[in-house]
């Protein structure tokens, strides 16, 4: 069994995106795997035009974060759309933390992505995602991680999940998480 990290991605207390996450935190421990889940609620990271953060710079919230992401080999990123984009505070942490400087982080991992949307959406976070690791990945000197193929989309999400992350909704939605709850337990078998 391993411990995987759940990455809500979300600066907004009770966000779909919170529910997502419980609801993930769910599937994956009931199949007997230990999950930690962090937060980008209430999480501070300046603009990059302030200038990247240095080691010494880093606050206790944002060290706390990358201090799991350290310890673990998987990573599911949970991140919202917003107006057909993705939350600045994402963004901000791949740019500060997504350097040479912090190779740690990423190093002998496995990533995957949901992009979550009210609506239909879900599909941007995943594309941003998929940009920005890629790029990390080829310029982070001596980072040997993977970003999974397997993503999921979770749309209508406030009509399928409660505030507690419960399933209330369609089954195809339950049947889709599933699947990837599945696929991405099954590369963690691999790696």
């Amino acid at each position: 069994m391993h411990n995987i990290l759940i990455i809500n991605c979300s600066p907004r207390p009770g966000s779909n995106s919170g529910k997502v996450t419980k609801y993930l935190q769910a599937l994956i421990s009931a199949k007997g795997h230990t999950v930690t889940v962090k937060s980008f609620e209430g999480l501070e990271i300046r603009s990059i035009g302030a200038g990247y953060i240095q080691p010494e710079e880093v606050t206790p919230e944002q060290q706390d974060i990358l201090d799991v992401l350290a310890a673990v080999k998987h990573v599911i990123w949970v991140i919202p759309e917003y107006n057909r984009g993705v939350p600045a505070e994402f963004l901000s942490f791949t740019h500060h933390f997504g350097t040479k400087k912090y190779p740690f982080i990423w190093n002998d991992k496995v990533h995957s992505v949901v992009g979550v949307s009210s609506g239909i959406g879900g599909r941007e976070p995943i594309f941003h995602f998929a940009k920005a690791f890629n790029y990390l990945i080829s310029d982070v000197n001596g980072v040997n991680c993977y970003v999974s193929a397997y993503s999921l989309q979770s749309i209508n999400t406030q009509d399928n999940l409660d505030e507690s992350g419960n399933f209330i909704g369609d089954q195809r939605y339950a049947d889709n998480a599933a699947k990837f709850v599945d696929r991405f337990l099954g590369i963690t078998t691999h790696v």
